[in-house]
């Protein structure tokens, strides 16, 4: 469905109000929601400006920005329908893009995501204990059940595992290395939330850790 119906008068708004402003957690909901009800790595708020496709909110990601000429949704808003693209390193539209040509990108292969995913399980098998509870719940997103364990347990478990997966790391020498981001929450026998509100609180702590590491006020995962 195509929302833009005065172009100039769009670009006027988009340029006064939407470009490079500070990011909301009102949009980091929706994109984290989006990740997990998917199952995808990646999910984006994207903004079209004249030349430029801007990112209000991103999971998965670190680039900010592309150029429009190359970009998904420079196409996408200029359709009424669902926009699909197969293999984008084989249409002349996207690849030159800097997300496929680059990194992130499927250089790898499928086969090479599949071993990453099954080494990060593998050293959380090795590391937490067999009372713990761990399961993927959507795309590269994993949960941790420490069982009987207080706030200052679970922070040396979150260590023990920043340790193997450096050693991982180290050792595998693939050409890249196996990289997350983690927040907890502690629950009390007289709390009365849920497993659901659980992640999302430790989903809040996740990211609020990440916008701080990437100021430098947070050097922990």
């Amino acid at each position: 469905m195509r929302w833009i119906l005065d172009f100039p008068q769009a670009m006027r708004s988009i340029c006064e109000n939407g470009v490079d402003s500070a990011p909301e957690e009102r949009f980091d909901r929706l994109t984290r929601m989006a990740r997990r009800m998917f199952g995808v790595p990646i999910s984006l708020v994207s903004i079209v400006d004249s030349d430029r496709q801007w990112f209000k909110s991103r999971q998965g990601l670190d680039a900010t920005e592309t150029a429009r000429a190359v970009s998904f949704c420079g196409h996408a808003i200029l359709g009424d329908g669902v926009f699909t693209v197969e293999d984008a390193t084989a249409d002349e539209r996207f690849r030159d893009n800097p997300l496929v040509a680059g990194d992130p990108n499927d250089r790898f292969g499928h086969a090479e995501g599949d071993r990453a995913l099954v080494a990060f399980s593998n050293i959380m098998r090795d590391v937490f204990r067999d009372s713990d509870v761990y399961a993927r719940t959507g795309g590269d997103e994993l949960v941790v059940l420490l069982t009987d364990t207080d706030e200052t347990g679970a922070k040396e478990s979150m260590q023990r595992f920043r340790d193997a997966l450096s050693e991982y790391n180290r050792r595998e020498s693939r050409g890249y290395g196996l990289e997350y981001s983690a927040g907890y929450v502690t629950r009390s026998a007289d709390d009365e939330r849920g497993v659901e509100a659980l992640i999302e609180a430790a989903d809040d702590m996740m990211y609020a850790r990440k916008k701080r590491k990437t100021r430098g006020d947070d050097q922990s995962s």
